[in-house]
């Protein structure tokens, strides 16, 4: 009998520890889940307001850095190929033209449908229609059961194609768009002009196009592919510093020129010859 009244005493001692055990256990897992809870929610509150303008799709290409650009042949003359005449028309930049994909995908949400849009045959609104078509192949076209019913819309060819004939046209930002997404293509990619891409570049150079000068400086400085290119490096430099704006101001130009005197006083004589269209 006495035996019996221990063993029942230690199962029911041993009962209520693991009661206790399993308590504590439940507490502690509800207590981590409040508190993921609450971060969460703190998360959510301290995430930016939407905006009610459309999602734009897709980044710009523009303004990444140029480290691996190159052309497919090498040696280039880029001042030689600056001066020569291009035959991409001039599309001045001005408020009614895009300078960025995203920009022109933000602009052809104006338009209701996209058959409007396709109509158009100006630089700008061929843009347009390029970003339209790329951010339906991308699949992050607000409304995109309407806005991509389309046929042509799913098509990569007929986004590509619209994006080479803007280009072709002149357009500033579809030819910087361009050259950015196929930094090794230039002299390979044939625009809906017939010309190839690094005529529309040079062409937005010598009309003093800031963005190109740029990615020509770039190019020549990433992996040294042009012809002389400290005097290159140096004479786009100076020519950046005609143009006008306060992105670049003279004391930048004096850092910025690269070599000793002699190669300084050489930049300041080559790029006197040069003519920029304006």
């Amino acid at each position: 009998m006495g035996r019996e009244l221990v063993l029942s005493n230690f199962i029911w001692i041993l009962a209520a520890a693991i009661i206790c055990m399993v308590t504590v256990g439940l507490t502690l897992m509800c207590m981590g889940r409040l508190a993921w809870h609450r971060s969460v929610t703190a998360q959510q509150f301290q995430r930016p307001a939407a905006t009610p303008s459309p999602k734009t799709p897709f980044r710009s290409m523009l303004g990444a850095p140029v480290a691996a650009l190159r052309f497919v042949q090498d040696d280039v003359d880029v001042l030689a190929q600056l001066e020569a005449a291009h035959a991409t028309p001039y599309v001045p930049n001005s408020t009614s033209q895009s300078t960025s994909l995203p920009e022109a995908f933000q602009r052809a949400m104006r338009t209701p449908a996209f058959d409007s849009l396709a109509g158009r045959t100006d630089p700008e609104g061929l843009f347009e229609a390029a970003a339209w078509a790329m951010a339906c192949l991308q699949g992050e076209m607000p409304d995109a059961v309407i806005r991509c019913s389309d046929g042509r819309l799913r098509d990569p060819r007929y986004a590509e194609g619209m994006m080479a004939r803007a280009a072709g046209a002149g357009q500033p930002g579809a030819i910087l768009e361009l050259a950015m997404r196929y930094p090794t293509q230039w002299n390979t990619i044939s625009l809906d002009s017939g010309v190839m891409l690094e005529d529309a570049i040079y062409m937005l150079a010598r009309h003093g196009d800031m963005r190109a000068l740029d990615q020509l400086r770039q190019w020549c400085t990433a992996g040294n592919h042009c012809r002389d290119p400290l005097l290159t490096r140096n004479v786009l430099m100076l020519l950046m510093l005609r143009v006008p704006g306060d992105r670049y101001r003279p004391e930048d130009g004096e850092r910025d020129i690269e070599g000793s005197a002699d190669d300084q006083q050489r930049a300041a004589t080559r790029v006197a010859e040069i003519r920029l269209i304006r």
